[in-house]
Order: C-alpha cells, then sequence, then structure tokens
C-alpha cells in the first residue's frame, strides 16, 4: 500500500506503487495540491489505495467536496490538510465514506507502513525520517520521500 504522514501545515508519502508483491514504479506521486471551487486556498492531500481512487478523490475535492457528488470508493484511505487560519492548519482522516473526521494530534499516519511510520514519530524522528523508517521495514513501502506543504 503505502506511509503517508499529515504533521502541521505539511503532508509526506513515500513514492512506491506495488500490485500484490509486485513493485510497479519507486516514482509515483501520491500527494496532490488542490484549490476547492469557491476557497481561495489549497487543500493538500494524499492517498493509500488505487491510483485510479486518488485521482476520483481528487476531482471531488477540486469540484467542491459536494456531498452529492462524492465518488464511489472500495478500498480507500486519505489525509487532508486544510488551512483553518493564518497561523494554524487541520488534518483530517478520510476513507471510502469521504466523510471528514478531524485529527486531534498534531500529526498522523496512514497506511501499510503507518506502525512503523507512528513508532518512528513516538521516539522523536522527523516525519520525513519516519517514512524512511516505514521504508525500511515495510515492504509496501519504497522510493523516495515526497513532501507537499501549504
Amino acid at each position: 500500500m503505502t506511509t503517508i504522514i499529515a504533521a502541521g501545515n505539511a503532508i509526506y508519502a513515500d513514492s512506491r506503487c506495488t500490485s500484490g508483491n509486485l513493485i510497479i514504479s519507486n516514482n509515483v506521486n501520491k500527494l496532490l495540491k488542490v484549490i476547492p471551487k469557491g476557497m481561495n486556498y489549497p487543500v493538500l492531500f494524499g492517498g493509500a489505495g488505487s491510483y485510479e481512487e486518488l485521482e476520483l478523490v481528487k476531482d471531488w475535492i477540486a469540484k467542491g467536496m459536494l456531498s452529492d457528488q462524492k465518488p464511489e470508493l472500495e478500498n480507500f484511505e486519505g489525509l487532508m490538510v486544510v488551512r483553518a487560519s493564518k497561523t494554524k492548519c487541520n488534518i483530517y482522516y478520510l476513507e471510502d465514506s469521504l466523510l471528514p473526521i478531524l485529527v486531534e494530534d498534531k500529526c498522523t499516519a496512514i497506511g501499510s507502513g503507518s506502525v512503523f511510520a507512528f513508532t518512528a514519530l513516538d521516539c522523536g524522528c522527523t516525519p520525513e525520517q519516519a517514512i524512511q523508517a516505514a521504508i525500511k521495514r515495510d515492504n509496501n513501502s519504497g522510493g523516495r520521500v515526497r513532501r507537499l506543504e501549504i
């Protein structure tokens, strides 16, 4: 699957794409910056699941995240970073229903490597270091660490 971390005003991910036990690519971008219709600021978004579902969610966010236009998803998990004020960003967790759930912690992780990432974060690592730890231990995470920031 993948490893994605949202922390503060940024989102981080590995760049590996897999299909079962097969590594398809180590150079896939799972992080997107989208300006939703009717908003003046970008939303950062990262998704774990199929790339097709990632694109469907990106289009839904771009159209303004309207509840009547939600795509049907089967095995999706995502994180959004949304500016709440000039100095604060909120992190939201998404799953198949696309109902945004506010994350109360300063950072969170999703994907097959999230256990390794959480352990690294709890030990004081930066999000980049935590993704690297997940890449080292999770065979579905790999490639390089990507980062987007608001």
